[in-house]
């Protein structure tokens, strides 16, 4: 069982499955469980405009430096689930990490926009946030 907690790899689709599973199905049960699991990366995996990654048994800690590129998907569901202004802080972020990195988001980087992992997997998790950006902004 893995003890760290964060918004990519291994998560990532929970947390879409779940809004845009209520946004498509009108579920309450699966609304009543995203916001729980919402409430809780806002209170323990946000810090500014970084998405972190905590140990599970102690939040407030962070388990590692890097981020990679399937949190991108985030600012997306923050758009979802309403938090515009959010979704742009973090959106924003990632288009620092990317216009460092040959205009692309590297597969893993540091909270300093370097690489960490050189490999370039051209996700669309990215793409999608914009999307849902624009179309909440105009």
């Amino acid at each position: 069982v893995r003890k760290d907690s964060s918004v990519g790899a291994g998560i990532d689709s929970y947390y879409e499955y779940l809004i845009k599973g209520y946004i498509m199905s009108g579920d309450e049960a699966l609304y009543s469980m995203f916001h729980t699991q919402y409430q809780a990366t806002r209170l323990y995996l946000k810090r500014k405009e970084l998405m972190v990654t905590v140990h599970s048994g102690s939040p407030h800690n962070k388990v590692r430096e890097h981020q990679d590129s399937l949190q991108a998907f985030w600012p997306g569901v923050q758009v979802l689930a309403g938090d515009i202004k959010e979704a742009q802080e973090v959106y924003d972020h990632y288009i620092k990490v990317s216009k460092r990195n040959q205009n692309t988001l590297p597969e893993a980087f540091l909270v300093d926009y370097r690489m960490y992992w050189t490999q370039y997997y051209i996700r669309p998790e990215l793409l999608e946030s914009t999307y849902f950006l624009y179309k909440a902004t105009g």
